[in-house]
């Protein structure tokens, strides 16, 4: 499981039915405890912004520390759907028709398939979700 620690600053949705948390998490890199990371500049923690689904019987307010669950499976799933498949869709046209059409016209014909590609995964962002992002049973609040 990846897990990061974060704060609910907004709530959407009404309470018994699915809600949306936009949740805040602090993610600092490896080098955070190094007692030079305030001088070099890489140690710095960055913010980030975070869509979740809460549980129907879920209760928590804007303002609560929370701890977000991601399986490794999840995220290898999303690596595959916005990096390697489209890597490959870009890739395969080039070498395949390289040899028979002009360059400029291979280009073309690859950048069309992943213009078509990023099409396809908004179309079905819904149904990506449900398969990539955390989810709403991993939601657990922070004790003490």
């Amino acid at each position: 499981m990846i897990r990061h620690r974060g704060t609910i600053i907004a709530l959407s949705g009404e309470p018994g039915n699915q809600r949306n948390a936009q949740v805040e998490i602090c993610s600092e890199s490896a080098c955070a405890g190094c007692h030079a990371a305030s001088t070099c500049g890489f140690g710095k923690p960055k913010r980030k912004k975070i869509q979740a689904l809460l549980p129907q019987d879920h209760t928590v307010c804007v303002g609560d520390d929370v701890t977000l669950q991601l399986p490794v499976k999840s995220g290898f799933f999303a690596v595959l759907i916005v990096y390697v498949i489209p890597l490959m869709l870009l890739l395969l046209p080039l070498l395949c028709l390289s040899s028979v059409l002009a360059e400029w016209a291979v280009g073309m014909i690859s950048l069309g398939i992943l213009t078509l590609w990023y099409t396809v995964v908004y179309v079905f962002r819904r149904f990506f979700e449900r398969h990539s992002v955390i989810r709403k049973e991993n939601i657990t609040e922070i004790s003490g």
